[in-house]
């Protein structure tokens, strides 16, 4: 519980929405799955589950999955048609090469990838030394602000894994 609440301090209150996808939010106090840190109140802690929920649950949004670097999935939820643990495993290699190309171009290690196929859009996202966020959508979901909102909320995010 001491390594939690390490973890966890200094994490601010945030909410997860899931009205459309451009209310959809990571941090706009609305809808129903509500993330919230107050430790020192003795409140409720979120989990990783409700923030792959949030997620999943925004327009457009087919699986979201979060693993460890070893490729093993911790958390995640997909449309039917798709392999959590399979898509997991490919991850690391992947992000193991952008670092290698950060390195050679003097740009450090990945914070976020994303990937353009003709079905789809994959983001890959870098919480953590220890864990990585990815996201499939299709090509019409407002990527533009799933991005920001990665982005603003990397630290928040990792902290609950």
């Amino acid at each position: 519980m001491a390594e939690w609440s390490e973890r966890a301090e200094g994490v601010e209150a945030y909410r997860l929405t899931q009205e459309t996808s451009s209310d959809c939010s990571l941090d706009k106090p609305l809808g129903p799955v509500m993330l919230r840190t107050t430790l020192s109140m003795g409140g409720r802690v979120p989990t990783i589950r409700e923030l792959v929920a949030a997620i999943r649950h925004r327009d457009g949004v087919e699986a979201a999955i979060v693993l460890g670097r070893d490729g093993l999935l911790i958390d995640g939820q997909a449309v039917p048609n798709l392999d959590a643990e399979g898509l997991a495993a490919h991850v690391p290699s992947i992000v193991t090469a952008a670092d290698e190309f950060g390195a050679a171009s003097q740009r450090g290690q990945l914070l976020t990838g994303v990937f353009e196929y003709p079905q789809g859009l994959v983001v890959a996202s870098v919480l953590s030394s220890e864990a990585i966020l990815l996201v499939l959508v299709q090509p019409q979901a407002n990527v533009g602000q799933l991005l920001f909102e990665l982005r603003r909320n990397r630290e928040h995010m990792a902290a609950l894994v």
